[in-house]
C-alpha cells in the first residue's frame, strides 16, 4: 500500500527547502525532486538527446547532467522554452517518484513528503494526498534567493521567478483540506507553525 503524499510547493525563496529539511529531521521520507531529476537525466540517453535537441549540446555538462547555468539562460528565455524543459523532465520525475514510493523505508511510512516546486504549473496536484503551499512576500523571497545563489545575477533570478504562478493563483487552487503556511518571520516561528500543521495530519 502506497503512503500518503504531502506535496510541498511554493515559489522560489518561499521556504520549501527548509520545510523539507525539517520533515526529514522529524523522520519523514523525503523525495528530493531536483536532485532526482539531475540523476535521471544523467542515466537517460533519451532525456539527454531531447535536451540537446531542444537547447544545444551545452545543455549538458561533461557528466551528462543538466548544465544549470546554460538551461537557466535558454529555458527561461520564453514560455515555450520553459514548457519544453518541463515536458522533458517532469514525466520522468513522476515515474521515478511512483517507483520510489514502493521502496524501503518509504513504503512502510504513513506519510512521505515530495518536493514539488511546479506542482500547479504542471498540473500534478491530483497525485497529492495533501498539498502544503508555502508563501512569502516578494521582497522576502527576492532577498533569500539572491543570498542563496550569489553567483547568479539578480535579474536572472527574478526572471526565473516570473515563470512561476503567483501566490494568489496558487492559493486559489488549494482544496479545503490542503495546507497553507506564510513564511515571512523567523525560522523558529516557521518551525513551530509547520510542526502544528504536521501534527494535524498525523494525529
Amino acid at each position: 500500500m502506497k503512503p500518503n503524499v504531502l506535496c510541498v510547493t511554493g515559489g522560489m525563496g518561499a521556504g520549501k527547502s527548509l520545510a523539507l529539511e525539517l520533515l526529514n529531521d522529524w523522520g519523514w521520507p523525503v523525495y528530493p525532486a531536483d536532485d532526482r531529476a539531475k540523476w535521471l537525466v544523467a542515466q537517460s540517453v533519451e532525456m539527454q538527446t531531447k535536451l540537446v535537441d531542444a537547447f544545444g549540446s551545452d545543455a549538458l555538462d561533461a557528466h551528462g547532467q543538466p548544465n544549470g547555468a546554460v538551461l537557466s539562460s535558454l529555458a527561461f528565455a520564453n514560455q515555450d522554452a520553459w514548457n519544453t524543459l518541463n515536458g522533458i523532465i517532469h514525466p520522468s520525475v513522476q515515474q521515478d517518484f511512483a517507483q520510489w514510493q514502493t521502496e524501503e523505508p518509504q513504503c512502510r511510512a504513513s506519510w512521505v513528503a515530495r518536493e514539488s516546486a511546479l506542482l500547479f504549473e504542471v498540473d500534478a496536484s491530483p497525485a497529492c494526498t495533501v498539498v502544503l503551499l508555502i508563501t512569502a512576500s516578494e521582497e522576502t523571497r527576492k532577498k533569500r534567493i539572491v543570498a542563496r545563489q550569489p553567483e547568479r545575477s539578480a535579474a536572472d533570478l527574478y526572471r526565473r521567478m516570473s515563470f512561476q504562478w503567483s501566490d494568489e493563483r496558487k492559493i486559489a487552487q488549494l482544496r479545503a483540506f490542503d495546507l497553507h503556511l506564510t513564511n515571512d518571520g523567523t525560522v523558529a516561528d516557521f518551525t513551530n507553525e509547520l510542526a502544528d500543521k504536521i501534527l494535524s495530519l498525523t494525529c
